[in-house]
Protein backbone atom coordinates (compact mmCIF):
# COMPACT_ATOMS: atom_id res chain seq x y z
CA UNK A 1 0.00 0.00 0.00
CA UNK A 2 2.85 2.39 0.84
CA UNK A 3 4.41 1.57 -2.54
CA UNK A 4 1.16 2.57 -4.24
CA UNK A 5 1.31 6.00 -2.58
CA UNK A 6 5.00 6.56 -3.30
CA UNK A 7 4.78 5.40 -6.91
CA UNK A 8 1.59 7.19 -7.79
CA UNK A 9 1.65 10.05 -10.22
CA UNK A 10 1.42 13.48 -8.61
CA UNK A 11 -2.10 14.83 -8.58
CA UNK A 12 -2.44 18.18 -10.26
CA UNK A 13 -3.36 20.83 -7.75
CA UNK A 14 -6.49 22.46 -9.12
CA UNK A 15 -5.51 25.64 -7.33
CA UNK A 16 -2.38 25.94 -9.48
CA UNK A 17 -4.24 25.95 -12.77
CA UNK A 18 -5.46 29.56 -12.51
CA UNK A 19 -2.02 30.63 -11.30
CA UNK A 20 -0.39 28.97 -14.32
CA UNK A 21 -2.94 30.61 -16.59
CA UNK A 22 -2.26 33.98 -14.93
CA UNK A 23 1.49 33.48 -15.38
CA UNK A 24 1.02 32.65 -19.06
CA UNK A 25 -1.35 35.58 -19.53
CA UNK A 26 1.06 37.93 -17.73
CA UNK A 27 3.96 36.68 -19.85
CA UNK A 28 1.94 37.29 -23.01
CA UNK A 29 0.84 40.70 -21.71
CA UNK A 30 4.46 41.59 -20.93
CA UNK A 31 5.54 40.55 -24.42
CA UNK A 32 2.84 42.71 -26.01
CA UNK A 33 3.72 45.56 -23.66
CA UNK A 34 7.41 45.29 -24.54
CA UNK A 35 6.59 45.30 -28.25
CA UNK A 36 4.39 48.38 -27.82
CA UNK A 37 7.02 50.20 -25.79
CA UNK A 38 9.73 49.41 -28.33
CA UNK A 39 7.76 50.40 -31.42
CA UNK A 40 8.70 53.69 -33.02
CA UNK A 41 5.45 55.61 -32.59
CA UNK A 42 6.27 57.89 -35.53
CA UNK A 43 6.68 54.94 -37.92
CA UNK A 44 3.55 53.22 -36.65
CA UNK A 45 1.56 56.42 -37.06
CA UNK A 46 3.16 56.95 -40.49
CA UNK A 47 4.69 60.22 -39.29
CA UNK A 48 8.33 59.26 -39.78
CA UNK A 49 8.59 61.82 -42.59
CA UNK A 50 8.21 64.69 -40.08
CA UNK A 51 11.21 66.91 -39.49
CA UNK A 52 13.26 66.30 -36.35
CA UNK A 53 11.86 69.50 -34.86
CA UNK A 54 8.26 68.45 -35.53
CA UNK A 55 8.95 65.00 -34.07
CA UNK A 56 10.49 66.56 -30.96
CA UNK A 57 7.48 68.88 -30.49
CA UNK A 58 5.05 65.99 -30.92
CA UNK A 59 7.11 63.80 -28.61
CA UNK A 60 7.03 66.49 -25.90
CA UNK A 61 3.24 66.77 -26.23
CA UNK A 62 2.96 62.99 -25.88
CA UNK A 63 5.19 63.02 -22.79
CA UNK A 64 3.14 65.85 -21.26
CA UNK A 65 -0.07 63.90 -21.87
CA UNK A 66 1.35 60.72 -20.35
CA UNK A 67 2.70 62.63 -17.34
CA UNK A 68 -0.73 64.17 -16.79
CA UNK A 69 -2.27 60.71 -16.85
CA UNK A 70 0.35 59.37 -14.44
CA UNK A 71 -0.24 62.19 -11.98
CA UNK A 72 -4.02 61.75 -12.21
CA UNK A 73 -3.67 58.02 -11.62
CA UNK A 74 -1.43 58.59 -8.61
CA UNK A 75 -3.84 61.16 -7.18
CA UNK A 76 -6.72 58.69 -7.57
CA UNK A 77 -4.87 56.19 -5.38
CA UNK A 78 -4.03 58.65 -2.58
CA UNK A 79 -6.21 59.90 0.26
CA UNK A 80 -6.63 63.67 0.79
CA UNK A 81 -3.71 64.01 3.18
CA UNK A 82 -1.42 62.04 0.86
CA UNK A 83 -2.59 64.14 -2.09
CA UNK A 84 -1.52 67.31 -0.26
CA UNK A 85 1.86 65.77 0.53
CA UNK A 86 2.24 64.71 -3.09
CA UNK A 87 1.36 68.18 -4.40
CA UNK A 88 3.85 69.78 -1.99
CA UNK A 89 6.57 67.42 -3.18
CA UNK A 90 5.73 68.12 -6.83
CA UNK A 91 5.91 71.86 -6.18
CA UNK A 92 9.30 71.42 -4.48
CA UNK A 93 10.76 70.04 -7.71
CA UNK A 94 12.62 67.35 -5.80
CA UNK A 95 12.10 64.40 -8.13
CA UNK A 96 13.94 62.00 -5.83
CA UNK A 97 11.56 62.73 -2.96
CA UNK A 98 8.53 62.57 -5.26
CA UNK A 99 9.65 59.15 -6.48
CA UNK A 100 10.30 57.89 -2.94
CA UNK A 101 6.88 59.08 -1.79
CA UNK A 102 5.03 57.50 -4.71
CA UNK A 103 7.05 54.27 -4.45
CA UNK A 104 6.00 54.00 -0.82
CA UNK A 105 2.36 53.97 -1.98
CA UNK A 106 2.54 52.03 -5.27
CA UNK A 107 4.96 50.91 -7.96
CA UNK A 108 5.68 54.06 -9.94
CA UNK A 109 7.46 52.04 -12.63
CA UNK A 110 4.31 49.98 -13.16
CA UNK A 111 2.13 53.09 -13.35
CA UNK A 112 4.49 54.72 -15.85
CA UNK A 113 4.68 51.58 -18.00
CA UNK A 114 0.92 51.01 -17.91
CA UNK A 115 0.05 54.59 -18.80
CA UNK A 116 2.68 54.70 -21.54
CA UNK A 117 1.42 51.46 -23.05
CA UNK A 118 -2.19 52.61 -22.82
CA UNK A 119 -1.45 55.95 -24.46
CA UNK A 120 0.69 54.43 -27.17
CA UNK A 121 -1.90 51.76 -27.99
CA UNK A 122 -4.59 54.47 -28.19
CA UNK A 123 -2.41 56.51 -30.54
CA UNK A 124 -1.73 53.47 -32.73
CA UNK A 125 -5.43 52.60 -32.81
CA UNK A 126 -6.35 56.18 -33.74
CA UNK A 127 -3.70 56.27 -36.45
CA UNK A 128 -5.04 53.03 -37.94
CA UNK A 129 -8.60 54.41 -37.92
CA UNK A 130 -7.44 57.60 -39.62
CA UNK A 131 -5.54 55.56 -42.21
CA UNK A 132 -8.66 53.48 -42.91
CA UNK A 133 -10.76 56.63 -43.32
CA UNK A 134 -8.21 58.12 -45.71
CA UNK A 135 -8.14 54.91 -47.75
CA UNK A 136 -11.96 54.80 -47.96
CA UNK A 137 -12.04 58.46 -48.99
CA UNK A 138 -9.41 57.77 -51.67
CA UNK A 139 -11.35 54.77 -52.95
CA UNK A 140 -14.59 56.76 -53.07
CA UNK A 141 -12.83 59.62 -54.85
CA UNK A 142 -11.33 57.18 -57.39
CA UNK A 143 -14.72 55.64 -58.16
CA UNK A 144 -16.28 59.09 -58.60
CA UNK A 145 -13.53 60.15 -60.99
CA UNK A 146 -13.79 56.98 -63.08
CA UNK A 147 -15.26 57.63 -66.51
CA UNK A 148 -18.75 56.32 -67.01
CA UNK A 149 -19.74 54.67 -70.26
CA UNK A 150 -23.02 55.60 -71.79
CA UNK A 151 -25.29 52.85 -72.93
CA UNK A 152 -26.62 53.59 -76.41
Amino acid sequence: MADDINNSQPVADAGNIPIQADIQQNAMHNKVADELLNQDIFKVMKLDNLSDEEKENLKQKMIDTIMGRIIARIMDKLNQEEQKQFETLLDSGNNTEVEKFVDSKMSIRDVIAQETILYKSEMIDNAQKIDEMVQKTSENKSSEDAPTTAIV
